[in-house]
This record gives C-alpha cells, sequence and structure tokens, in this order.
C-alpha cells in the first residue's frame, strides 16, 4: 500500500493532498499517466479505514512493492514522519528506491551530508532480519533509525523507538526528563521532538555540592604519630544544564574512576576548597593529595599525604586499621568559582533525556560546540 505515485512525471505523495484534490485524481487518472515508484501503472485508492494509497493494475510485477500489504498504521506513521522531518529543516523522500532497486526505505532524510533511513515495523521481525537491514543501509552510508510497533518491543534493536496505538491515536515512547522514566507521547508531538533535537543523548550538569567522607586517622610516622584526616567524595548534588536537579552517588566512581593505586583523583582538584572550610571542632586537619612513586606497587599513585610531616600515607580509599575511626558526612557547597572548574559532562550516564532550554541552552554531548544538536543522536 504505497503512499506515492508519479502523476505526469510529477511525485505525489497521497498524504498531502486535499479532499478535493485526491477526488480529482480519481476521476482523472485514468486519462492521465499515473505510475508507481516501480514504473508499473497506479490506481488511486481509499481503504475501509479512510488512509489513501495507490496501488498496482491487477497482474502487475514487482519485486519493489512485493510483500503483505501495509496496515493503516504503517502508513501513518510514515506520513507523520516525513511531515515532522520537513517541518525541522530535513529534506524527506517517502517510500526511497535505493539505487539498486532492491530495498525502499519507509521514509528517507537528508540534511547536508547525513542521510538517515526511517523505518516504521509493525509485523514482527527477526533480529537478524533487523540487523540485515540495517547493515545494508550502513554499506550504503545511510544511517537507520528504527520505529517499533508491540510485535517487535522486546527486540534490542540499536537506535530503536517503541510506537503504539491504532490509526487515530498513535503514539510513541520517548524519554521523559533527566532521571524520569520514559512516556507514551502523541505521535506527531514526539515526531517534532526528535527531530528538533529535544531529545538529547548525554547529561551535561554542573555541580553545586559534594558530600564528603572524613575520617580521622594517625600519621604513622614514628617522628609525627599526629592526628589528621582522611577524606573522599562520596557524592554530588548536581544540576542539569536543561534545569532537573538531582543527586549522583554510585556513578562517581564511572565519572572519576576510583581503583586502588589510582594515577588521579577528584580529591586532587577540590583539596583547596576542603582546606578553606569551615570544619568541625573534632575534625584534625585533613590530609592532602599528591601523585607520588610506591616503590613496593612499583609505579606512581595519588596518595594521601600527612598535613604535618608530608609522609605519603598509602592508598587515600584505605578502609582497615583501628576501629577508633569514625565516619562523618561533610556537605561542601561550592562557590561561583568552584562551580565554574566543576561544569562536568556525565559522559557515562549517556541518558537519553527530554532536553528542554530554560535559558542556559540544552545539553551538549563533551567537548561539542555550541551548536544546534538535532536527531539522529549518536
Amino acid at each position: 500500500m504505497p503512499l506515492v505515485a508519479v502523476l505526469d512525471g510529477e511525485r505525489l505523495e497521497s498524504f498531502r493532498l486535499t479532499a478535493d484534490e485526491w477526488s480529482s485524481l480519481r476521476a482523472t487518472y485514468r486519462g492521465r499517466e499515473l505510475l508507481m515508484t516501480c514504473g508499473s501503472a497506479g490506481i488511486p485508492k481509499t481503504s475501509s479505514r479512510g488512509m489513501r494509497f495507490f496501488a498496482h493494475r491487477p497482474k502487475a510485477d514487482c519485486a519493489i512493492h512485493a510483500g503483505a500489504p501495509e496496515s493503516a498504521e504503517h502508513l501513518q506513521t510514515k506520513a507523520l514522519l516525513a511531515e515532522a522531518a520537513r517541518r525541522a529543516g530535513w529534506t524527506a523522500t517517502v517510500e526511497y528506491v535505493g539505487p539498486s532497486g532492491d530495498w525502499v526505505a519507509d521514509v528517507l532524510i537528508e540534511r547536508g551530508e547525513t542521510r538517515v533511513a526511517l523505518e516504521a515495523q509493525w509485523s514482527a521481525q527477526t533480529t537478524e532480519e533487523f540487523d540485515a537491514r540495517t547493515a545494508r543501509y550502513a554499506a550504503a552510508g545511510i544511517q537507520c533509525r528504527w520505529f517499533l510497533g508491540p510485535r517487535n518491543h522486546e527486540r534490542r534493536v540499536p537506535g530503536a523507538y517503541k510506537i503504539s496505538g491504532s490509526l487515530d491515536s498513535l503514539t510513541m515512547v520517548l524519554p521523559g526528563p533527566l532521571f524520569e522514566p520514559g512516556r507514551y507521547t502523541p505521535f506527531a508531538e514526539a515526531a517534532d521532538v526528535l527531530m528538533t533535537g529535544g531529545i538529547r543523548a548525554y547529561a551535561e550538569v554542573r555541580v553545586e555540592s559534594w558530600k564528603v567522607g572524613y575520617k580521622k586517622t594517625i600519621c604513622w610516622g614514628s617522628d609525627c604519630g599526629r592526628w589528621f584526616s582522611r577524606w573522599y567524595i562520596r557524592s554530588a548534588d548536581v544540576v542539569s544544564r536543561c534545569g532537573v536537579a538531582a543527586v549522583i552517588d554510585g556513578r562517581l566512581d564511572i565519572v572519576y574512576p576510583w581503583h586502588p593505586f589510582a594515577p588521579a583523583r577528584i580529591e586532587q582538584h577540590l583539596q583547596g576548597h576542603i582546606r578553606r572550610l569551615t570544619t568541625p571542632a573534632d575534625w584534625p586537619t585533613p590530609c592532602r593529595y599528591d601523585l607520588r612513586l610506591s616503590d613496593p606497587v612499583g609505579r606512581k599513585y595519588v596518595m594521601a599525604i600527612c598535613p604535618h610531616c608530608g609522609r605519603p600515607q598509602g592508598d587515600s580509599y584505605e578502609f582497615g586499621g583501628p576501629r577508633r575511626w569514625e565516619l562523618y558526612p561533610l556537605t561542601v557547597a561550592l562557590d561561583a568559582e568552584a562551580r565554574r572548574d566543576f561544569q562536568i559532562h556525565v559522559d557515562e550516564l549517556r541518558l537519553q533525556h527530554r532536553c528542554t532550554d530554560v535559558g542556559d541552552g540544552q545539553c551538549q554531548p563533551p567537548s561539542s560546540a555550541e551548536t544546534k544538536w538535532t536527531f539522529p543522536m549518536p
């Protein structure tokens, strides 16, 4: 059930014709040259559910349009995707026929050198078929984004969006705001959000404060033996560029990789702020962190350094030792200067989220220029 035909050399899309234009076409096409995109003679038809489409004349032999008839939902999906892409400034070709004539993309959108096939898949399809068709596009230099009907929701398809509903109430699952679950959105609205870059894959956040773990310990140096504090970053309170506040806790190990004998740690960058804090009366002088060579380990790593005698104290995340140690949380609120130092990109989240400009732009991938970042996402 194609949506496209060629009338007297002019390409037509059935969903873009007015009711009067469609009626006129049906009344006059027999005296004109109406061809399907495969070159066979075509007929304008209207389905029992009111969808306009073109069909081959009886006994036509066509390999391009072979297969089961497309549902009304499939036809509507193609039309809505094409219209949304055009509103967003893309060139959109519905039912684009590949150069060799052996495949047809539901919608091909183009902008500059970027070419993306938009494929709606309402009928069930195997993972192998998804992979093969995606690879075929890749070989032609075309990206592919899939829109999966309910019968394919359990398939793991990269670059895919779940769609559902019936002809008059199609919906698409879009990510919600940062850290919120996805939700079904009316299809036309969802398509506009996608095409105009409203969904971003990165969470760009600014750190407002850190929560610090603190322990009292004694310098192991026999000629020192003074109390000092070991400390480490436990979590961060952040605000995204699109205005969402959140706490990043366990994810810090990925933002700032932690492992024993680390060659770099976030604590190195924060120790100046820690030293300037008004600390509790029972908090001894905080240690500092420095990259030092360890003979037993055979390489350099970041060590806690006694603030009194300057002796290395080993790995800064050591939790063993005397039970007289205690743990206190301490919130470090960053001043404006410090916040500028910690406008970090939480790259490891790589969360697709609905990103709204609240006056400071939308989230950008790490090191990106301030340019409009639009569909399709990486």
